[in-house]
């Protein structure tokens, strides 16, 4: 086995252990400033480790994770039972997934898919129940791996002036009601890639649910020419959100973007002043250990 794997196993299992006797006891004093910490760097350290070995569901994970720590750090989100339960269970999934690459199989083909899941779980917990409108629309990470690549595929050969489009459509709840049919608008699309349709927010119960009523989401992703994407929208401009996605970040990374990639997220939290004198020097050990392993995979 390669040291570096062989190291970073050693030091994730030993993270995950400690980040989970932390939550629990944190769920028990949930203004303990000490325990939050102790819990975001742990969730910091195993995300810029797995960011070296490109385990991108494994990463997409953790770093949902370390976003709600620090928004729970800075008073804008409350560590409660479901946001414990989403982090505990984000844990016990990084676990599974170090079996995994120490057996030499690598992560399986549904990792991607329980990857999306979590995050959505963990944004979703946090926002306690907000719409999911609010995520940010030009995310490519709410599609899989596999499908960020067929776009970037896609879009080899295309002519000049042709690109990649992410595309959200919260149809109107009406729509219904005026005729229209939502799902016939999005198979217009010649050059779709890849399509989600979810809940625009969670289910009623069954004797509530109004079966007239639009309660969809629907994001896809499309080549082709703006304008030809934009066609089918065109009656339900004020329902659709499109925008450009950067071909760079569909792309497979190279080793050294890995690597700058830990180094660049090492540098921003260190560059952050809202640190406690007290936690000043375990950050600085957090991030030299991370850098430390970035570099020596380089």
């Amino acid at each position: 086995m390669n040291a570096l794997l062989e190291q970073f196993l050693l030091e994730g299992r030993d993270l995950i252990q400690q980040a989970t006797r932390d939550l629990i006891a944190l769920e028990r004093t949930p203004s303990h400033d000490t325990l939050l910490t102790e819990v975001f760097r742990a969730f910091h350290t195993l995300k810029g480790s797995s960011g070296v070995f490109d385990v991108r569901p494994m990463t997409r994970v953790l770093h949902a994770a370390e976003e709600v720590l620090e928004n729970a750090r800075a008073g804008t989100a409350a560590i409660d039972g479901g946001l414990t339960d989403a982090l505990l269970e984000t844990l016990d999934q990084t676990a599974r997934w170090l079996d995994a690459l120490e057996m030499g199989d690598g992560l399986d083909d549904g990792a991607d898919a329980v990857a999306t899941g979590l995050v959505q779980r963990l944004r979703g917990v946090e926002a306690k129940g907000a719409d999911v409108g609010t995520r940010d629309e030009d995310d490519p990470d709410a599609f899989t791996e596999a499908e960020r690549r067929k776009g970037f595929e896609a879009l080899k050969g295309l002519p000049a002036g042709a690109g990649l489009f992410r595309i959200t459509y919260l149809p109107d709840r009406n729509c219904f009601f005026a005729g229209e049919d939502p799902l016939k608008l999005v198979r217009r699309l010649d050059g779709l890639v890849a399509l989600r349709i979810q809940p625009r927010e969670a289910w009623p119960a069954a004797e509530a649910l109004d079966p007239f009523v639009c309660a969809l989401r629907i994001d896809a992703l499309a080549v082709g020419e703006e304008s030809v994407v934009r066609q089918p929208f065109r009656l339900v401009t004020d329902q659709v959100r499109i925008g450009a996605v950067e071909a760079e970040s569909l792309a497979p990374p190279e080793a050294a973007d890995i690597v700058g990639s830990v180094l660049d997220e090492q540098r921003r939290l260190l560059a952050d002043g809202g640190v406690a004198a007290g936690e000043v020097a375990g950050r600085w050990g957090s991030a030299a250990a991370a850098a430390a392993n970035a570099l020596r995979h380089e």
